[in-house]
């Protein structure tokens, strides 16, 4: 065979073996990009905390990420109670869901009666109790 053919022939498959794997690189690159927007404009499901004190109720309804709750007035979901800690506990949204965990409290934090060592998963209807203060979540 011709070797300016054969040459010819070598680089042809070369453009044509590149330009599939070009093809290939931009398929899945285009795969992860709708991906990502998919995972960034999901919306958060809405966490609502309610709470009632002797004196008032409280209702306050979240759409961030991480809502703190505590005694401390820069908390998310101030409670002025002498039972709960200044960081009692965080409510926080990853993997679709909401979770719960205490912020090592002093009188700790329950959940359905339940007391929390780890991360809970938070679920609509759930009761929390940080100290003798029972909190209604509600997710919408």
């Amino acid at each position: 065979m011709n070797p300016t053919l054969v040459l010819v022939l070598y680089t042809l498959m070369m453009i044509i073996f590149f330009a599939f794997l070009a093809w290939g690189f931009y398929v899945i690159w285009m795969r992860f990009q709708r991906k990502r927007e998919n995972i960034n404009t999901s919306k958060i499901p809405q966490l609502t905390l309610t709470a009632q004190l002797k004196s008032e109720h409280i209702k306050t309804s979240f759409t961030n990420t991480e809502v703190t709750l505590g005694r401390d007035p820069k908390s998310d979901f101030y409670i002025n109670d002498e039972t709960i800690s200044a960081k009692h506990a965080r409510f926080s949204y990853h993997q679709n869901q909401w979770w719960v965990e205490d912020l090592s409290s002093t009188n700790g934090t329950f959940l359905n009666k339940m007391k929390i060592e780890e991360t809970n998963m938070v679920t609509n209807g759930d009761e929390l109790r940080c100290g003798l203060i029972i909190i209604l979540v509600t997710i919408i």
